[in-house]
């Protein structure tokens, strides 16, 4: 079992900015500020290490849930159907079984978790899984683009 920790992020007020989970916080913390507008605002980081990836997860929707950390994609992780879905999925398949199937990072299963919704391009995948496991695999988890109209509807 690996270690996982959750590490908070707050701005010179002491705001919190954002909860994530890694097993390398600090290397995740410059992907942050390579890649986040917001990371310029980091001033002060807590972090605290847990037994498992599943044990800092749990603990992560819990904190985003509770604390509402300003930059989290999910803000309060509504607890709507897509997300529950997303979730129900990935605790069945287990994180392990979708990234070797969908050959992702453990960052791309934990993302579509916050977000509430998978990349719509790994519905084959999933729905095949899915199919497999014997569990529900509902379109509302995806994140679908709508297809743009091509016609105007025809007046009455």
């Amino acid at each position: 079992m690996t270690a996982c920790a959750l590490y908070r992020h707050f701005d010179f007020e002491g705001r919190l900015l954002y909860v994530g989970i890694s097993v390398s916080p600090m290397s995740r913390l410059g992907s942050h500020i390579d890649g986040s507008s917001w990371a310029k605002r980091i001033t002060r980081v807590e972090i605290e290490w847990l037994d498992s990836e599943d044990e800092a997860r749990t603990a992560e929707r819990r904190a985003i849930r509770a604390e509402r950390p300003e930059y989290n994609l999910s803000q309060a992780l509504s607890g709507d159907a897509a997300k529950d879905a997303v979730v129900s999925i990935s605790d069945a398949l287990g994180s392990a079984q979708i990234e070797a199937a969908l050959r992702v990072t453990s960052h791309s299963v934990r993302h579509a978790r916050v977000s509430g919704r998978f990349p719509a391009r790994w519905y084959a995948v999933l729905s095949r899984l899915c199919d497999e496991a014997g569990i529900d695999c509902p379109l509302c988890a995806f994140a679908w683009i709508e297809a743009p109209r091509l016609f105007s509807p025809i007046p009455a």
